[in-house]
């Protein structure tokens, strides 16, 4: 049974090379994240019906996201996925879905492995928002030329250096709103790195920074 899941799983994974596969999004940098335009995402309930079926696709269409394509939504995502395990197991390689877009339904075949890429697109939908969001203010700041061109070659998951929790750089673009949680969460880590680098220096030095919350 082990061999069967790990069978399921390898065949259900995306091409690394996939456009929009976890691995196409976790060396994502804020520059290419500024030029892309990600598939548009459907409205929950699109999808109303769907089943698994023993074909093997093996078109475009039905095993990479198209230019065109609408993603449907994860929460109609969820329940195929949790079946697709043991579809997989009880001989099924493919979905077909029914779904309600532009006023008129639509069938279409899928591929185990796309519907990853159609989770993985709704999982980094918010991630690649923020990095443009950060990048078109970053723009219109005052950082110098340089360091705008150092940051942009930055991946957006990469993480913030110096604090004790993990951080995201593209988490930086929720300060451009008013999103106070995630503005109090920045503060009391940058507060936290201030005061243990400021415990290490001698009595007779001051830190080479000084802490400004927001």
């Amino acid at each position: 049974m082990s061999r069967l899941k790990l069978a399921a799983a390898e065949y259900s994974t995306p091409s690394p090379h996939a456009a929009y596969s976890d691995s196409y999004f976790s060396k994502l940098s804020f520059s290419s994240a500024s030029e892309i335009s990600l598939p548009v995402i459907a409205e929950k309930g699109s999808i109303v019906q769907w089943t698994f079926h023993p074909s093997v696709p093996s078109t475009a269409a039905a095993t990479v996201i198209l230019p065109h394509d609408i993603v449907p939504h994860i929460s109609d995502l969820q329940p195929i996925i949790q079946g697709m395990e043991t579809a997989f197991i009880d001989g099924s390689r493919s979905v077909v879905v029914s779904s309600y877009l532009g006023g008129e339904c639509v069938e279409a075949m899928y591929h185990f492995s796309k519907i990853r890429l159609f989770v993985s697109v709704n999982n980094n939908y918010l991630s690649v928002d923020a990095a443009k969001k950060l990048v078109d203010a970053l723009d219109e700041s005052s950082l110098s030329a340089e360091l705008l061109a150092r940051f942009m070659q930055e991946k957006i998951r990469q993480q913030i250096h110096g604090f004790s929790a993990t951080c995201a750089l593209w988490n930086l673009g929720s300060l451009l709103d008013e999103e106070w949680l995630y503005d109090d969460i920045l503060n009391c880590l940058s507060e936290i790195l201030y005061f243990r680098n400021a415990a290490l220096c001698s009595a007779s030095e001051l830190p080479s920074f000084l802490f400004l919350p927001t």
